[in-house]
């Protein structure tokens, strides 16, 4: 009976997937599944908050901008980065093309664009990042919800929204991807 068994789990192993690459591929097929999903419920959150904002909303950019270039400095030495420092890097860079204008000049930043950089650091965070790498993001995550809530000050509804997205998507952070 065991053997049998054993056939007839290895023959249905052999069935379901050719190889182990294919095995693999369906499995990271799955997981970017899972990952859109998981976006597009976090995206949700935000509705409202960005419902209540103004195309014309903006923001000063400098105390975060100062934060980036601190993190810069601390990542830059050495030539040879790790996978993790480069996905920040790479956060970062793209982080900055909302807060500088193509010369280079700091402007005031577009708090629309810096709820989306917030969910796409979020989505590294939880997804890409680990250990020293996540915790250099979280410090911009931090500073980011500083400057988008500073709009608060011009849009009391805009500012009650987004804390009300942060709180629920904390919760969804603890419940789904812990």
């Amino acid at each position: 009976i065991k053997s049998e068994y054993k056939k007839v789990a290895d023959s249905l192993g052999e069935a379901r997937f050719q190889s182990l690459h294919e095995a693999g591929e369906i499995a990271q097929r799955g997981l970017k599944e899972i990952r859109d999903a998981d976006l597009v419920k976090i995206r949700s959150f935000y509705e409202s908050a960005n419902k209540s904002l103004k195309e014309t909303a903006f923001v000063d950019s400098k105390r975060l901008a100062n934060t980036i270039e601190n993190l810069e400095k601390e990542l830059r030495p050495g030539s040879i980065k790790s996978p993790e420092q480069q996905k920040v890097l790479g956060a970062i860079e793209d982080l900055k093309k909302d807060l500088y204008d193509s010369s280079g000049n700091l402007m005031y930043a577009n708090v629309k664009e810096l709820m989306n950089n917030k969910v796409a650091l979020n989505d590294l965070i939880n997804y890409e990042v680990q250990g020293g790498a996540k915790q250099l993001l979280k410090s911009i995550v931090g500073e980011l919800d500083r400057a988008i809530i500073s709009h608060g000050k011009d849009n009391p509804s805009f500012a009650k929204n987004y804390i009300n997205a942060n709180r629920k998507f904390s919760e969804h952070a603890k419940t789904f991807r812990n």
